[in-house]
């Protein structure tokens, strides 16, 4: 499987004010391959940057956290107001910045020419680790649309570390502690 980025490409190209495509697909080079059929290998502990994890997690949230690592994904959903707060701001954002039209045709591209493939791969052993990287992927490509330079910059972090050890969200019962998935 390959991904066609033209259509996005033409997209942001397109739309006034945004960043270049090109600017953007190096945050998502790592995804393409998982597409092609790369597998993901979360990192052992001492291999990730557990400082800079953090520091992306507390920016995207805009309060402390603590980093737990595990080795499997808990069977326990993930604390979804904890891990709401900060997309609600994401989301807030991009309200009347972003129009319906150009929403609706990000949203559409990433669809087809990327997301249906990367859930496709990642689909059974990593699947609860989805949203983490369609929020981290949609959000990205959102602010480089709209040209916001900080919020892109926070999001292409977020998708830069779940390379490392993949996202799984606030622990249940304890809504400052964010879980990651290592070897």
């Amino acid at each position: 499987m390959s991904v066609d980025t033209d259509p996005l490409n033409e997209l942001f190209v397109a739309t006034k004010g945004s960043f270049p495509w090109s600017r953007v697909a190096p945050a998502m080079e790592y995804w393409y391959g998982i597409t092609r059929g790369e597998k993901i290998v979360p990192r052992g502990r001492d291999e990730i940057d557990l400082v800079e994890y953090r520091h992306v997690i507390e920016t995207l949230r805009k309060k402390p956290v603590s980093i737990e690592c595990v080795k499997t994904i808990p069977e326990q959903p993930k604390n979804p107001l904890e891990y709401l707060q900060y997309e609600r701001r994401l989301l807030a954002g991009l309200l009347g910045r972003l129009g319906t039209e150009d929403w609706n045709n990000l949203w559409l591209q990433l669809h087809e020419c990327f997301a249906m493939k990367l859930l496709y791969r990642i689909n059974g052993q990593y699947s609860r680790a989805w949203e983490s990287i369609w929020h981290g992927i949609f959000f990205t490509c959102a602010y480089a649309l709209i040209g916001d330079e900080e919020v892109f910059e926070e999001c292409r972090a977020f998708l830069k570390v779940q390379e490392e050890a993949l996202a799984l969200g606030f622990k249940p019962d304890y809504p400052d502690t964010f879980l990651v998935l290592v070897a």
